[in-house]
């Protein structure tokens, strides 16, 4: 599915990314494994490949499959809907060009945000922002031991500032730990590695991207997603073992963000759908 969204974006099929998502290291272990992080591996997709196709193509279909693997996301781990609304936020900001798209933005979004309140009342019991800050600060609390814990010194949240603060060293840590002999082990070291790589990338991307890219509205939309996720895990996770897990949720997309930026603009490809509907390969 992941693979499917990527041949729509770039208008052909690069069995390259197919077998680097394949077998990327966390992807394969964490997404071969009888857990959580492989359903929510597919609920991703459905979500990466409904926003995708929907830009690319403008069927409502896509729509569906998007809404769907947001609301089993949700459904899995209910704060997830408040944490990837504001992506959707921002895309259909971009990307609206008329009334309709724009109904159906605010439509999407509404039905998302209303589904995961709901359920953080029902399953977390929180109505308060108050109770979001206590429930990060016990969850952090909770995330920390073991030999790979991470043991930051960082005061107690006051309010949704504080949150902000730590947003840098947040989403560093989410993103890009453990760094090698961040974990004193044989597989914290080979984590580590996949860390470096994930640095490499994001150098790469950032060398070669122009400021008024990020704002296509997919790239828009990938990054605001991937940091408003960083932003939280980042600071509620205290284990390096339980990040690189909770990682698999937005690996995908990092990567494909990263790839996309830092690709060769000599066959640059722009995120517009009436390339994609022209495309005589994604006819066949």
């Amino acid at each position: 599915l992941l693979f499917r969204a990527s041949a729509l974006l770039s208008q052909k099929r690069n069995w390259k990314f197919f077998w680097f998502l394949i077998l990327f290291p966390s992807l394969l272990i964490y997404g071969s494994q009888v857990g959580k992080e492989t359903p929510m591996l597919l609920f991703i997709s459905f979500f990466t490949l409904g926003v995708v196709g929907w830009h690319c193509r403008r069927k409502a279909g896509y729509i569906v499959l998007g809404l769907l693997g947001l609301l089993l996301c949700t459904f899995v781990r209910p704060w997830l809907g408040g944490l990837f609304a504001p992506s959707l936020v921002v895309y259909f900001f971009l990307s609206s060009k008329g009334t309709p798209a724009k109904i159906i933005g605010v439509l999407t979004t509404g039905l998302l945000l209303l589904s995961s309140y709901n359920f953080l009342k029902y399953k977390l019991y929180i109505t308060s922002l108050r109770d979001i800050l206590d429930r990060l600060e016990f969850h952090r609390k909770n995330f920390y031991g073991g030999g790979s814990a991470i043991n930051p010194d960082v005061p107690k949240l006051s309010g949704i500032g504080d949150l902000v603060m730590q947003a840098p060293s947040s989403i560093f840590t989410a993103l890009f730990r453990p760094l090698p002999f961040d974990v004193p082990s044989a597989v914290g070291f080979l984590s580590g590695m996949e860390g470096l790589l994930l640095v490499f990338l994001f150098f790469r991307a950032a060398n070669r991207t122009q400021i008024k890219e990020l704002a296509e509205p997919l790239v828009a939309w990938a990054l605001a997603l991937v940091l408003c996720w960083a932003t939280v895990y980042g600071y509620v996770t205290q284990n390096f073992g339980t990040l690189v897990r909770y990682k698999v949720q937005v690996l995908p997309i990092f990567l494909g963000l990263l790839i996309y930026l830092g690709r060769s603009r000599s066959e640059d490809v722009e995120l517009n759908g009436s390339q994609a509907l022209n495309s005589p390969t994604l006819k066949k």
